[in-house]
């Protein structure tokens, strides 16, 4: 299984990376939460099963966190197969945004249904979620003071 030639690699405490792609890299991280891991962004659809692998190793995805509705970032939710959290003002555009139609059709799993939304101060694990408007309208990010 691709899983085992890239494990997902320890980045800070009670946080994974995993890296995938050619020649764009795309990072998923993995974020402790409870006995799990939330899953922040999801990567592109290729990446779903190594990411769900990846999740199930740790306990398991108790969400997926998508921090813009790009196709890089939402594209392996569904092959993760947990509830899709997003901030607000990226909920109406988790469909595919238009790139290319050839890229999109590799990288995107359709829309997506959001099963709840977040916002700046929210949790995910012991992050903050914070709102990095800019590259999408609800592009978000995750802070911990204690690492930075």
């Amino acid at each position: 299984m691709a899983l085992l030639n890239h494990p997902p690699v320890p980045v800070a405490d009670g946080v994974w990376r995993i890296t995938r792609g050619f020649p764009l890299k795309i990072n998923v991280f993995l974020v402790r939460e409870g006995d799990g891991v939330a899953v922040f962004d999801a990567g592109h659809k290729p990446m779903g099963p190594v990411v769900r692998a990846a999740a199930n190793a740790l306990g398991g995805a108790t969400r997926v966190v998508v921090g813009n509705a790009h196709a890089d970032h939402r594209g392996g939710a569904r092959g993760i197969g947990a509830p899709v959290h997003c901030h607000a003002d990226e909920r109406l555009p988790l469909l595919a945004r238009p790139l290319t139609p050839r890229l999109m059709a590799s990288w995107d799993d359709g829309p997506l249904e959001v099963a709840a939304t977040l916002a700046e101060g929210d949790r995910i694990g012991d992050l903050e979620v914070i709102h990095l408007p800019g590259h999408g309208p609800g592009c978000i990010g995750l802070w911990r003071a204690a690492d930075r």
